[in-house]
C-alpha cells in the first residue's frame, strides 16, 4: 500500500530495513540461539524489507557479508554496539 501512494506521486518508494534482533538478541545470545544469518536474512526478504541491521550471526568480514546480503538481494543499513563498550571485561 506504501508504494503504491508513492508511485502515485512520482517520488520513489520508501526502502525499509529491519534488526535481526526480530529473530536473535545480540546482549542475550541464548534468545535466538540456533538462528542462522540465512534464515534471518530469507525472512526479512519474505516480509518485503530491503536491508538489515548488522548482527552477531553475519560474517564480519566485508566481502563474505556483501555476498551473503548479495545472496537475498538485502542492503546493509546500519550498524549495531551493545551498551557495554565502555566497561571493562
Amino acid at each position: 500500500m506504501i508504494k503504491e501512494a508513492f508511485y502515485r506521486t512520482g517520488h520513489p518508494a520508501p526502502q525499509l530495513g529491519v534488526s535481526p534482533l526480530s529473530w536473535v538478541n545480540e546482549v542475550l545470545q541464548y534468545l535466538g540461539a540456533g538462528t542462522s544469518a540465512e534464515h534471518c536474512l530469507k525472512e526479512a526478504k519474505q516480509a518485503g524489507f530491503q536491508g538489515v541491521e548488522l548482527s552477531r550471526i553475519f560474517p564480519r568480514e566485508p566481502g563474505a557479508l556483501k555476498q551473503l546480503l548479495a545472496q537475498h538481494q538485502l542492503q546493509l543499513v546500519s550498524g549495531w554496539h551493545d551498551g557495554f563498550h565502555r566497561t571493562q571485561r
